[in-house]
C-alpha cells in the first residue's frame, strides 16, 4: 500500500535485479529461483554454487534443469553434461536418471534414454514418469 511503498520499493526483487539483491547458500537461492521459473537467476546461483563447492552434485543437477527447460540442442548437450555430473558426483536417485532420459531422448539418444529410465525404475519402481515413458516409447 502507499503507506509502504517507499520500503515495498527498497527491497523489492524482480527477475533483473534478483542476483543483486539475494545473499546466502547459492545452491538454495538456485533451487528457490529455479522453483519460481527465474531461469536466469537459478542459473547464476547453480554456476555460483559450483564455483563454492565443485563437488556438490546439486549444483549441476540444477545447471542441467535450467538448460533442460529450453529446447535447443546447445542447452540440451548442456543439460545432459550437468545431470551427467550430477549423477557421477553420487546424486544417483531415480528422478536425475528420469530427467537424464527425456533430455538424451530430445538429443534423438533414445537408446540411452531407454537405459536411463529402466535405472530409474530399478532405484524407484513406483516412479511413474519414468514407467510412462519406457511403455509409451519403447
Amino acid at each position: 500500500n502507499i503507506k509502504h511503498s517507499e520500503i515495498i520499493s527498497k527491497f523489492f526483487i524482480t527477475e533483473k535485479n534478483a542476483v543483486v539483491r539475494a545473499s546466502g547458500d547459492a545452491i538454495i537461492l538456485a533451487r528457490f529461483f529455479y522453483n519460481i521459473s527465474w531461469r536466469q537467476a537459478a542459473l547464476y546461483f547453480t554456476r555460483e554454487a559450483a564455483k563454492m563447492d565443485s563437488e556438490n552434485p546439486r549444483a549441476y543437477l540444477y545447471q542441467g534443469l535450467v538448460h533442460a527447460y529450453y529446447t535447443d540442442r546447445q542447452n540440451q548437450e548442456s543439460a545432459a553434461e550437468n545431470i551427467e555430473k550430477a549423477i557421477g558426483l553420487g546424486l544417483k536417485d531415480s528422478q536425475s536418471y528420469y530427467v537424464l532420459g527425456i533430455v538424451y531422448m530430445n538429443l534423438g539418444r533414445m537408446s540411452e534414454a531407454e537405459d536411463m529410465f529402466k535405472k530409474a525404475l530399478e532405484i524407484d519402481e513406483n516412479n511413474e514418469q519414468a514407467r510412462g515413458f519406457l511403455k509409451k516409447y519403447f
